[in-house]
């Protein structure tokens, strides 16, 4: 049996001025704590029966009013019939069948609907319907790729259209292992570098001898680097160096 999308995840912005079982209970139990109030203050206070009966309405109208007003608060955006109609298209049935964290914005980028693979994160940030997924994750557009809990994702969009509202298919993907390897491959690189003193035997045969120290510190002050990155130099034709070492060690 094919798994419905509109079903088989948890929907939340389904309208809730739909007065529910639990509603209906609830309206019921206020009204018999009003009339069993009525009755105690009748019988155990001095108060006369009109002012106790209007108290005891108003405190019950009271009740109902904040009760409705809960009730009637709902997401900016709701599973309207463009919503539903996409969800419910071969489109809608593919999503139904993902395993990979999905989400639905419309055109402005604005988030309409996610599956249960991203549900728990969401929620958890208390994201609604209705904000901008670049507020909710960290985006890097020019590499395709966002930033879920500490996990590196990339991700494929696709667009559509729906009883004439336009809407983008967003499907991650976990890429945290491959970009932690291509961190690794480009910190561990091996850079290889030609360093020339020019004219260096010119220099030796011609200067002073202070400069033919300078040469010599030049030299050693090279190598060392070299040692200290864990790099090779080789040197030949007196003034010319050959050196291989890890670029991650290019900044140093």
């Amino acid at each position: 049996m094919k798994k419905s999308p509109v079903k088989a995840y948890k929907n939340p912005a389904r309208d809730t001025r739909i007065a529910t079982k639990e509603d209906v209970i609830a309206i019921v139990a206020f009204g018999c704590f009003a009339i069993l109030l009525l009755v105690v203050l009748a019988v155990y206070t001095r108060f006369a029966n009109l002012y106790t009966g209007i108290g005891v309405l108003a405190a019950y109208l009271l009740l109902l009013t904040l009760w409705a007003a809960r009730r009637m608060k709902v997401d900016p955006i709701m599973l309207d019939n463009s919503m539903l109609g996409l969800l419910t298209s071969p489109l809608g049935e593919l999503i139904g069948k993902l395993h990979s964290p999905a989400l639905i914005c419309d055109e402005y980028g604005n988030l309409c609907w996610y599956n249960a693979e991203l549900a728990p994160w969401l929620e958890g940030k208390g994201a609604a319907l209705g904000s901008s997924i670049s507020s909710l994750f960290n985006v890097d557009e020019e590499q395709h790729r966002l930033t879920v809990n500490d996990r590196v994702y990339s991700y494929d969009a696709v667009g559509t259209e729906c009883e004439g509202r336009r809407y983008v298919l967003i499907v991650l993907k976990d890429v945290t292992d491959l970009v932690g390897l291509e961190e690794k491959y480009d910190k561990e690189r091996v850079v290889v570098a030609f360093v020339s003193l020019d004219n260096i035997e010119e220099v030796i045969q011609n200067v002073h001898e202070n400069l033919r120290d300078a040469v010599a510190d030049v030299d050693e002050k090279l190598r060392h680097w070299v040692d200290k990155v864990g790099g090779i130099i080789k040197s030949y034709d007196n003034d010319k160096y050959i050196l291989f070492f890890d670029s991650a060690d290019l900044d140093e």
